[in-house]
Parts: C-alpha cells; structure tokens; sequence
C-alpha cells in the first residue's frame, strides 16, 4: 500500500504563506513517534479528509502547518504540533491517525481528537467509524499490540513493560490521562471555521463577479467627493452589494472610457452622489449615459445627497424626475430605502447567493 506521504512535502499556499528554507524537507508524520489514535470510517474519504483538513485550518484553535498528498500538521494556539495522515484502505474506506509531538499537551490532544472524531461522525457512514487508541514505548517505540493492552486492562492495570527496553508505558486513555475534563471547544471552533468558509466563498464569488462585470451598482460621483463615496461603497459591501467604484475596480492597463463605457452598458443600477462640490465635469457627462440606459433598458437609477450637500442642492433636470435618497436625514431609514433600491427586483446580493 502506498504510503499518504509518498509525495514530495508541500507547504499550504491558499491557508499558509509561509515558506520553507530551500531543501528544507520535514519528515513523512506517518514514519514519525507520536501516533496516538487511528479512525477506520467509510464513505467519501477524501472528501471527509479534505474538508477537515480545512475546517482544522479554520478553527482558530489550530493553523496549518505542513502539508503532503493525505498528511497534515497543526499548529496549536495553545502550543504543540498536532497531525493526521490518511490512508485509503480499499475503495470507499480508509483509516485517519492522529499523531502528536511531545509539546502538545494532553488537553491539546483532547481538542483536537475531539473535533476530528465529531467531523468524522458528521461525514463518514452512519455506524461505519471505528476508534482504535495506540499504545507505543516511550523509550524505544515499539507499539504494543491491542491484545496486550486489552489483557493488561482486564487486569484493572493502567501501565505496561516493554520487553524490548523495559520502560514503563501507560495505558490511560482520553479523559483519563487529565485531571479533570476541560469544557469542549467544539462549538466555538465550528463557529469559527463556519466564519472563514463564508468570508472566502463570498471573496471568490465577488471575485468571478468582477472579473466578468456583473456588479449591482455604478457609482457616478464628483471625484472631490471621494472620501464619502469610498466609505458608502464599502457599507454597501457589507451589505452584500457589489458596487463599481473606478479607483478601486479600474486596473491601471485598462482604458479608462472603453471599461466605462462596458460598465455602464451592463449596470444592474446606478447611483449619482451629490455633495457639497456639485455636478463635476465629468461627472456630468457619466450622468447623460445613464440617463441613456435608464431610458433604454430601465436601469434603476437614483440621486443620493451626501450628508454635506447643501440644502438648496438640487439634481440636473431630467435626474430629478428619477427616485432620491437624502443621506442628510437622521436615522437608518435613507440607508434602507438605498440598499432596497438596488434589491427591489429580487436579485442575490453575493452573501444570499453564498448562504443559499
């Protein structure tokens, strides 16, 4: 059987950017001392294993630390390695260990057990996981066979002699080894994982959203009102809109008029800002084009005052025949009327079409 570390070692890129010292190569986890625990389950093992690996880097109790083909190390907040290393028993079955450095302590060892065999049961077959502790020689590592420790427990004995070197093993296992038994982390390490999953899935969405220009709304502002604009394209954001915005989304190669012309021609909507500096030149003639599309498609189009626009502001001419949102007034009712304006028509925002 092929070994799960048979590959070269490779560092986590999307989890981990750390690197490693050129011909600095660890050593294979599965030829290491320190293998505590394996897990025999059925099902989509690869799946199951890949997804944990992910969860585990999520958890915020443990960051990545090396990775192989089926083998990973863990970093624990709380000090000490942790790992696992697969292997594919036969089709749709495999065994997970678990293994240990000796910094880890046995609470750490707890946690991390723990949340890979809750994992395990959620993913694997129903009734198909099988836990099965492993006991080894500190001294010289040779592994007792589980019918010595199963003899010596049926004595009521917690240690066994090596008869390689004599050293005394114990034979205490899981809660038995502490003192107490620590409050499970479980919850809050889902909680977590659940977080970066989404974070990352709503950055590659919003990322195949812009790379093909499918953006909820254009921003047309006079560019001496950057900084309030900036800030309401990033509470739009938060709300799961995708605004268009040129200084963040205009790539210094591109033409400036072909990608504002290809924008304005595919906007979901519009909003035209209106500030204490007036209509800009520019601005002006962005304006006249979406006018244009509002007509020709009915492209939903708004006039917005910022909370500096003077009171006797007032839009061009045909622009105030359109709907407006007065970020003048108190209250969050003006945010609410914005954020319906460009969701009226039913559209997923990036963090709907994430969660569903």
């Amino acid at each position: 059987m092929r070994s799960p570390c048979a590959r070269r070692p490779r560092t986590a890129r999307s989890w981990s950017s750390r690197r490693r010292s050129p011909g600095a190569i660890p050593t294979c986890p599965t030829r290491r001392a320190g293998k505590a625990v394996a897990f025999s389950f059925e099902g989509p093992i690869l799946n199951v294993y890949a997804t944990l690996v992910v969860r585990l880097s999520h958890s915020g109790a443990f960051r990545v630390g090396d990775l192989w083909k089926n083998a990973a190390t863990f970093k624990s907040r709380a000090g000490g390695t942790c790992g696992l290393s697969l292997e594919e028993v036969a089709e749709g079955r495999g065994r997970l260990t678990l293994f240990f450095d000796g910094a880890a302590s046995e609470e750490t060892r707890f946690h991390f057990e723990e949340y890979v065999q809750l994992h395990l049961t959620r993913r694997a077959l129903p009734e198909s996981l099988v836990r099965r502790r492993i006991f080894a020689c500190p001294g010289c590592g040779e592994p007792f066979t589980d019918e010595q420790v199963r003899v010596r427990r049926s004595r009521g004995k917690s240690t066994i002699v090596c008869p390689g070197c004599d050293d005394v093993s114990s034979l205490l296992d899981r809660e038995e080894r502490l003192a107490s038994t620590p409050p499970t982390i479980v919850v809050e390490m889902d909680r977590a994982a659940d977080a970066r999953c989404r974070a990352e899935a709503d950055a590659s969405v919003r990322q195949g959203r812009v790379a093909v220009g499918d953006f909820d709304v254009f921003l047309c502002y006079n560019h001496a009102d950057k900084p309030a604009v900036r800030a309401i394209a990033d509470r739009l954001g938060d709300d799961g809109l995708l605004p268009w915005i040129d200084d963040r989304e205009l790539a210094p190669s591109q033409s400036y008029f072909e990608e504002l012309e290809r924008v304005i021609l595919n906007a979901r909507a519009a909003a035209v800002f209106l500030g204490r500096h007036g209509i800009g030149k520019f601005q002006r003639m962005e304006v006249e084009a979406l006018l244009n599309q509002s007509v020709r498609r009915g492209m939903p189009l708004l006039a917005v005052f910022l909370p500096d626009a003077p009171e006797d502001t007032s839009p061009p001419l045909f622009l105030g025949l359109k709907e407006w949102v007065d970020l003048r007034t108190e209250g969050p009712d003006p945010w609410q009327r914005l954020i319906r304006a460009f969701t009226r028509d039913g559209r997923a925002t990036v963090a709907q079409t994430v969660n569903d």
